[in-house]
């Protein structure tokens, strides 16, 4: 189905025959294969070591995405600070007020995807909590040099129950700012229903002291299975210091998250806890180093790292677009290995609680656009929004159509050129919003990282949260506008936030839709990036007739053209004359 795009045609993915040759064709059938086989091991019992191997091409398509992230978003970032000191964005009014809106509508989008996930979180995780099945026996663990002995137990075991190495091998204690797990193997089982265990005091002190606070813990069998999880609630568990109680000191959680802004190990960032990037701090590091980068440039001296930067991020991008290749094989192995490795109850129960939470996710999109950002269009453009969004329909059936807001950005200025914005503003606009505006992105990363950890027991503390909502603001300003990489950001952001915790095989299920959600994605924002040229459009063309007026009113001469007084608004590109965009 072909759509005129300035005499163009441009075909729409979406509406291709959905065959063998259609890479969202043959992610369904990866998906269908793998439920199937994955399926049959399940019923059938089969080894652990069948599954490991079968869902290895998977994880190694994790581990290449992982591994390519850091080039990717350090360069993007770069290269995106770049492009504003070439656009002038520093020196013009214009510029300034185009990244405040982008800002504000990030940010907006980020607390509307968390508001939506706790809003739901009653019916996509059912509300029943680890705490009143287990009770923690001291519930407080006091700090001490000696080993800290204490005790877990299920209140409605059987009396004939006892656990064992088998049933119950693991325990892993993750504490209040914490970024790595506490693993215990070496466990007692006296009673029935209880696991005793012991505690090395040296394991429960962080960078920024004795890590006091509630505490997680998460039992496992010997073939990985959660057999329970005991979070913060009446019977929960927590560690304190007697030898500093007293003291008035910066929450922990704050504290970490100083930290990880402002890391000690430059090249640490790229490896983080575990092997895995430390991306709030990559991208802080990226930004001051391009923000010195704009200086240096400025001073006359000659640039040399902006092209290596830039054929970096040209290099990185081409080798993603060939992992990305193999997305369905991938997706097909991941999903053999979640679904022959859980119970047919918990794959039922997760599928569930997915599709409540995407549906949750969608829906928001379509508030983000039709309710915030129409709101936001007439309070500051003046004009109705609706005859906006009709003037979209093409770039926004394209966005969807394609998954890229790259594609997709000569229809989207096109379009916002028919509704009468000005040509230079909207190119500088638009172009701009390509790069560092993704509000479908930023207001769907931080549900799925919580419900992921949710399918493996951990509930996120709000210093978490608060880490997690500045990474997806940050990480959706620096993704790359092509599709296929929001898997990348998923596991990379999962290792900034949870440390060395595993990604759990459940993010199998997310990569089987992600190619329908992009597409909502993408059509949010582009229809974002349009209602921001608009709303800069509408401030332009206003400063310009007041100085049109008050020259009028002082016997001046013939006002300037629209285009004219745009421009002089407009910042002043690097290198050009007349102030040209």
């Amino acid at each position: 189905m072909p759509l005129e795009s300035g005499g163009t045609a441009v075909t729409v993915p979406c509406v291709r025959s959905f065959t063998i040759d259609n890479p969202v064709g043959r992610i369904v059938i990866g998906v269908v294969f793998g439920t199937i086989v994955g399926l049959l091991l399940n019923l059938l019992g089969a080894s652990p070591t069948w599954i490991l191997w079968l869902g290895m091409p998977g994880y190694l398509y994790l581990r290449l995405m992982t591994l390519l992230i850091v080039p990717l978003v350090f360069c993007s970032v770069a290269q995106g600070i770049a492009s504003l000191q070439e656009l002038g964005v520093s020196t013009g009014k214009t510029g300034g007020m185009t990244l405040m809106l982008y800002t504000l509508t990030t940010l907006v989008a980020v607390a509307e995807g968390l508001a939506i996930t706790y809003l739901l979180r009653p019916v996509w995780m059912p509300d029943v909590t680890a705490d009143e099945l287990i009770h923690a026996t001291p519930a407080t663990l006091a700090f001490s040099a000696e080993p800290i002995i204490g005790t877990l137990e299920l209140s409605d075991a059987a009396g004939s129950t006892y656990f064992n190495q088998s049933s119950l091998a693991t325990l892993n204690f993750l504490f209040t700012g914490a970024e790595d797990l506490v693993n215990v193997t070496a466990l007692s089982y006296l009673r029935p229903g209880s696991v005793t265990f012991t505690l090395d005091p040296q394991a429960l002190v962080g960078p920024a002291g004795v890590m006091v606070g509630p505490v997680s813990v998460v039992a496992l069998s010997a073939s990985g299975a959660q057999v329970f999880a005991l979070f913060e609630g009446v019977h929960g568990l927590s560690l304190t210091d007697p030898a500093s109680e007293s003291s008035a000191g910066v929450s922990i959680a704050f504290a970490n998250l100083i930290y990880q802004i402002f890391p000690a190990n430059l090249f640490g960032i790229f490896t983080g806890v575990s092997t895995s990037p430390n991306m709030l701090g990559l991208i802080v590091v990226a930004c001051l180093f391009s923000s010195a980068l704009m200086i240096v440039k400025a001073s006359g001296k000659e640039d040399h790292l902006s092209p290596v930067f830039n054929t970096t991020l040209d290099v990185t991008q081409l080798l993603i677009q060939g992992v990305v290749r193999f997305t369905p094989p991938a997706v097909g192995c991941l999903v053999i290995s979640a679904v022959a490795s859980n119970p047919l109850d918990e794959l039922v129960e997760g599928l569930r609680s997915l599709g409540v939470l995407v549906f949750g996710c969608i829906s928001m999109m379509f508030f983000h656009v039709l309710a915030f950002q129409t709101t936001l269009y007439t309070l500051i453009a003046r004009r109705s929004p609706w005859t906006h969004l009709k003037g979209m329909v093409r770039a926004v059936v394209l966005g969807f159509g394609s998954a890229s807001s790259a594609i997709t950005l000569p229809t989207n200025m096109a379009c916002c050129e028919a509704l009468g914005y000005d040509p230079s503003i909207t190119r500088f606009v638009l172009s701009l919003g390509g790069t560092i505006s993704m509000d479908g992105t930023a207001l769907y990363y931080s549900p799925v990282i919580i419900w992921m950890a949710a399918q493996v027991g951990i509930v996120p503390t709000a210093g978490q949260v608060v880490v997690l909502a500045i990474i997806a603001t940050l990480t959706s300003m620096g993704a790359a506008p092509t599709p296929g990489a929001g898997s990348a950001m998923i596991v990379a952001i999962w290792g900034s936030v949870f440390g060395s915790t595993p990604v759990p095989p459940q993010i199998a299920y997310y990569m089987a839709i992600d190619w329908l959600v992009d597409r909502f994605r993408t059509a949010c924002n582009v229809t974002g990036d349009s209602f921001v040229c608009g709303m800069v459009n509408a401030v332009t063309k206003r400063e310009i007739h007041q100085r049109d007026g008050e020259a009028r009113g002082h016997g001046a001469a013939a006002p300037m053209s629209s285009l004219d007084g745009a421009k002089e608004l407009l910042p002043v590109e690097a290198g050009s004359e007349g102030g040209q965009v």
